[in-house]
């Protein structure tokens, strides 16, 4: 394979003229330039200039060459250039060192955020080691053992020194079946008087905020089925079993291949708590990369711009037929 220098060469000697100015702007010999060049000529089969007293000419096979060489070794250095800055944003670590990041997370953010993109992280962090401990609950207690912890809260505010992951925004969600099952929803009330509601909170309090806020009176006695964590009631909605409340980013996968759609898509969702990072006092280079990774993950999509607003058609002039009407056909002539 031909060495890149040799590329180089040939486009500097191409764009200067000369194989003199080329070793100037390269800081090499001129006998190192005309090496590199007569090497091209040799792997293209053909040559490149036309030696003489002015300089260096470019033979039409060079000029074709050297305009797209040009454009390559362009687009070569934009993207040089934008992996410096990209990189020069993440925190410094050490290309000999290895760093272990200990992060403890609850069940649903785990297994429906993180883990699926875990690959990711290890593959564009090489140097950095996670080690993951996955529990139904999750506390300040938990960041004795490790860097950052991340956890629900219904806190608002959020614990003083956490990092909002994001909220949760939270709106019933239902198997198509399960739709169809209960037949035409247009309010909340309907929802209420006639779903099984799934969900992860012992007390039911989730339902109970997202009721209140849509003004319909709750009632301990709904048909309700609780399970251990939201990834288990999402599952259970998929299955079939009833209507969960859930943020649609927990339920992204099984929206997109509507195995979940949402049952009142009118129906603003409920803001019910937040998820958040529970973080040491001072973090290492390590544990503050596999931060920052995680809330640009978890950042929200940008909001979709409005559509344009389509001006109204103007009315018709007085006697003008209507539009899209044919046009009346000319009177006959005057006998």
């Amino acid at each position: 394979m031909l060495p890149l220098s040799a590329l180089r060469a040939f486009e500097v000697a191409a764009r200067r003229g000369s194989v003199k100015a080329a070793a100037l702007e390269m800081g090499v010999t001129d006998g190192a330039i005309s090496r590199q060049v007569r090497e091209l000529e040799t792997f293209v089969g053909g040559p490149l200039f036309v030696r003489s007293g002015r300089g260096l000419e470019l033979t039409g096979v060079g000029a074709a060459l050297s305009a797209k060489l040009s454009q390559a070794l362009d687009l070569i250095d934009i993207a040089l250039d934008e992996a410096r800055t990209e990189l020069s944003r993440r925190p410094s670590i050490a290309a000999e060192e290895s760093h272990q990041v200990r992060v403890r997370a609850v069940a649903t953010l785990a297994a429906r955020m993180l883990l699926p993109r875990i690959a990711a992280f290890e593959r564009d962090h090489p140097l950095i080691e996670l080690v993951l401990s996955v529990s139904d609950s999750a506390d300040e207690d938990d960041l004795a053992e490790n860097e950052l912890v991340l956890c629900y809260t219904r806190d608002a505010p959020p614990p003083r020194g956490s990092v909002v992951l994001f909220r949760d925004e939270a709106e019933p969600v239902a198997s198509p079946r399960v739709l169809a099952r209960l037949g035409d929803i247009q309010t909340p009330v309907q929802l209420m008087s006639r779903a099984r509601l799934l969900g992860a909170t012992p007390t039911g309090w989730d339902w109970q905020a997202w009721a209140t806020a849509h003004g319909v009176a709750w009632s301990p006695e709904q048909p309700t089925m609780r399970f251990e964590t939201d990834d288990l009631a999402i599952q259970a909605a998929v299955a079939g079993v009833g209507v969960v409340l859930a943020d649609v980013r927990l339920a992204a996968r099984e929206m997109r291949d509507e195995r979940l759609v949402r049952v009142l898509p009118d129906a603003p969702p409920v803001s019910l708590g937040s998820f958040v990072a529970l973080r040491r006092p001072v973090l290492d280079a390590a544990a503050t990369a596999f931060l920052a990774w995680l809330r640009e993950i978890l950042a929200p999509p940008p909001a979709s711009p409005p559509a344009p607003l389509t001006p109204a058609p103007s009315p018709p002039a007085p006697g003008a037929p209507p539009p899209g009407s044919a046009p009346e056909p000319p009177a006959p002539p005057a006998p």
